[in-house]
C-alpha cells in the first residue's frame, strides 16, 4: 500500500510538494512511562491561565496615558492597565456596555466609579481594548 511521508521537495509555489509515494511512512517513537504519567497528572493551580490572571490581579495597575481621562465617568482594567473612559462613548448604539450599565449593582459598591474598584474586563489584551477605543471616539 502507497503511503505519504515526510520527503518534500519545493517546486516553487509555497503550497505545492512533490510526495514519495512509493516508501513507507517514517515511524513514531514509543512514548515513555514517564511522558505518559506526566501528561495524566493534573495541573498545579499556579501554573499555565489561571496564573497569569492572577499576575495581574496581585500587581498594581497603571493608567493609560492616552485613555485615563481625568474627566472620565467609568474606571476599567483591562490585564493591568487602568482606563478612565466617558460612559456615553461606551454605551453609543445600544452596545454591550450599555446593557451592562443598566444592570443593578446589589448591596456592593459600584464598581467603575474609582481605581480600587474598576469594572474589570477579561478576555482581550490591553492593545486590543485601545484599538477599540480608538474607533469609539473617533466615531
Amino acid at each position: 500500500m502507497a503511503s505519504l511521508t515526510h520527503k518534500r521537495s519545493w517546486t516553487g509555489s509555497p503550497t505545492s510538494y512533490d510526495f514519495d509515494l512509493d516508501t513507507e511512512p517514517m515511524s513514531k517513537r514509543t512514548r515513555t512511562d514517564e511522558e505518559v504519567e506526566e501528561m495524566l497528572e493534573p495541573e498545579s493551580p499556579g501554573s499555565s491561565e489561571q496564573s497569569v490572571e492572577l499576575s495581574y490581579e496581585q500587581q498594581k495597575p497603571v493608567r493609560d496615558e492616552a485613555y485615563y481621562m481625568q474627566d472620565g465617568s467609568c474606571v476599567l482594567r483591562v490585564e493591568n492597565t487602568l482606563f478612565n473612559i466617558h460612559r456615553t462613548v461606551l454605551a453609543k448604539d445600544n452596545s454591550l456596555f450599555s446593557s451592562m450599565f443598566e444592570l443593578p449593582q446589589g448591596e456592593h459598591e459600584t464598581e467603575g466609579l474609582t481605581d480600587d474598584c474598576p469594572i474589570i474586563l477579561q478576555g482581550d489584551t490591553v492593545q486590543e481594548f485601545r484599538h477599540l477605543l480608538w474607533v469609539l471616539y473617533a466615531l
